[in-house]
């Protein structure tokens, strides 16, 4: 680095060729070159040094004399000569890297066309493509569903989302009204004030949820078809998830849906022997429902029976014993009365108390009380079921207006029985008035209603096989006594106006009004908007990488995003050898 200083102060040409050969410093250097450093100042500037090295070869003895070749002098050869060693160990690095993903990508195509030689090969994004594309097409199958699967599934929902609150709230609270004005005014209060809160928003869940319920059969359907690919599913569900949690119904919806259903509830009259029939086959489907579910509540109360005690060896507890006591002694006080009362009073409370208590069972008032519920209700559901089959047969009589009289003047009925059956409107033997038909109401109305449904292969048992003792022990000695309980406080008052038959057939207009009005709702407006939320929540997961290698993920994907990737980095590497190869 210092040429100039030692040529002015040791001239010796054989030892700096000797430096220059490398044989006299020995440093494995892949070079040896002589340069000029500059004056040895501190203000000197680049150009002025390598203007100083110039001249200085140009007049330096041990060029002339052959001590330094020309290859070997200045700092820009020996920097000429860094490059090209640079560039010749990167182009080996790159060719060797080249050969070693050529490699990998030999083996990854060999393992992609063993493992899946059907398929092609498809990255995360194009994955995420094709899925998309097999949503909006799902969406675009809802509009093939027909408008009678549309108004059924939504019938079907409504009436099992309302049904506890018809009963609870309306059917069983009127039925403790005799007359027939103030069972009128008691249902029209009631059914207005649901109407004009709960039930609109009941109803748009109904019809919210069968909306999802239709798009994620048709997502099903999807599964089933062949060639169908399971690596989506993941991704469907996630973003069927988001939508349904986005989703919010049209409220100007809502409200034009509590008009209709005003509306409809305000109509009191059957107009059609259509209309009659379809309620009454609706109120006894609903009744006999109901009635199951209090025929299992009662029998949750009491315990297995004698045949399932035996059979699963087990045995009453001591709760299930104080149930069975306590209820004989209820059904006791309710065949005394002519009518018993949904709630019942403090002095028949005491008296089942007492008499427990000379058995030396001790109950609390509340043990009682919560006994005594399932009991009226069944007391009442069995009478209701005698009322719709004598109703079924009664429209002759609503149509001409002779519900009203017939309540008020007992005599009436026979006189319109005669001119019925002389006329005939009606056979003589459709006829069960008075205690008669009460008697049979519960066995009657069971025999008709599974009648009604043995096309269908309907088997209507109450109890499991195993559980018959019960069924034999609980449920037919209760119907017994309730039969007895209707048979004494059965009138012609009590089944002839069929107000539960006109109740149904208001329900039962309002269930397919509203039916007809969400499923137009769904079909012109809901399934648009939720075709909007879903390119929404699609949108969103593509710009996400994270969600999306969550959602789209597996060894098939895995190895079609290796492949990807090593394509990529080897025709870079080639693109760079080929620029160094022009580049020589």
């Amino acid at each position: 680095t210092k040429v100039d200083r030692a040529e002015a102060s040791l001239y010796n040409p054989s030892r700096i060729r000797e430096i220059l050969e490398g044989r006299l410093f020995p440093m494995k250097a892949l070079g040896y070159y002589a340069v000029v450093t500059g004056r040895g100042t501190k203000d000197e500037s680049i150009e002025s040094i390598k203007e100083y090295e110039a001249n200085f070869f140009k007049t330096s003895r041990l060029f002339r004399e052959g001590a330094l070749r020309l290859e070997q002098m200045t700092t820009e050869n020996m920097s000429k000569a860094v490059s090209e060693r640079f560039w010749r160990m990167v182009k080996d690095s790159v060719e060797q890297e080249a050969d070693t993903y050529r490699a990998i990508r030999y083996n990854l195509e060999t393992e992609w066309k063993n493992t899946y030689p059907h398929l092609r090969e498809m990255d995360r994004d194009e994955l995420f493509d094709k899925a998309r594309n097999d949503i909006l097409d799902n969406l675009v199958s809802l509009s093939k569903i027909s408008t009678a699967t549309w108004e059924k599934s939504i019938r079907d929902l409504l009436w099992k989302k309302l049904q506890v609150y018809v009963f609870e709230k309306i059917f069983e609270p009127s039925q403790q009204q005799t007359n027939l004005g103030a069972y009128q005014t008691m249902v029209d209060v009631l059914l207005r004030d649901w109407s004009q809160h709960e039930l609109p928003n009941a109803c748009v869940e109904a019809g919210w949820e069968v909306l999802y319920e239709q798009l994620e059969q048709a997502v099903k359907s999807a599964e089933r078809s062949p060639g169908y690919d399971h690596i989506f599913d993941r991704l469907k569900r996630d973003v069927i998830q988001q939508t349904r949690s986005r989703h919010q119904w049209d409220s100007k919806a809502t409200n034009r849906l509590r008009v209709i259903q005003n509306t409809t509830l305000e109509d009191h009259t059957v107009h059609t022997k259509a209309q009659w029939d379809a309620a009454v086959n609706f109120l006894e489907d609903a009744l006999y429902a109901r009635m199951k579910e209090v025929d299992q509540t009662i029998s949750e109360l009491r315990g297995p029976g004698v045949l399932a005690r035996w059979f699963y060896w087990t045995s009453l507890t001591n709760e299930q014993k104080k149930r069975v006591a306590t209820i004989d002694e209820i059904l006791q006080i309710m065949a005394s009365q002519q009518r018993p009362e949904s709630e019942m009073s403090a002095d028949d409370v005491t008296t089942v108390r007492r008499n427990l208590a000379g058995r030396k069972i001790t109950v609390s008032n509340k043990f009682i009380r919560k006994t005594y519920a399932p009991l009226i209700q069944q007391l009442n559901l069995a009478r209701a079921m005698s009322t719709c089959q004598y109703c079924r047969r009664s429209f002759y009589y609503y149509q001409q207006g002779f519900m009203g009289p017939l309540a008020e003047d007992p005599d009436a009925f026979s006189r319109i029985e005669d001119e019925a059956v002389g006329s005939g409107s009606l056979p003589s033997h459709d006829f069960l008035v008075g205690e008669e038909m009460a008697l049979d109401a519960p066995a009657a109305s069971m025999a008709a209603h599974s009648r009604r449904h043995d096309g269908k292969g309907q088997k209507l048992r109450t109890t499991t096989a195993a559980n018959e003792g019960a069924s034999t022990t609980v449920a037919a000695p209760a119907a017994s006594n309730l039969a007895v309980v209707s048979a004494g406080s059965t009138t012609n008052t009590d089944y002839i106006d069929c107000r539960e038959v006109v109740l149904f057939s208001r329900l039962l207009r309002m269930i397919e009004a509203t039916s007809n009005s969400l499923r137009q709702q769904i079909v012109n407006d809901e399934i648009r908007r939720m075709e909007q939320l879903v390119k929404t929540v699609l949108n969103e997961i593509s710009e996400n990488p994270l969600t999306l290698n969550q959602l789209i993920t597996g060894k098939r994907v895995q190895l079609a995003e290796d492949l990807k990737r090593t394509r990529h980095i080897q025709e870079k590497l080639e693109e760079f050898i080929a620029a160094l190869n022009s580049s020589d």
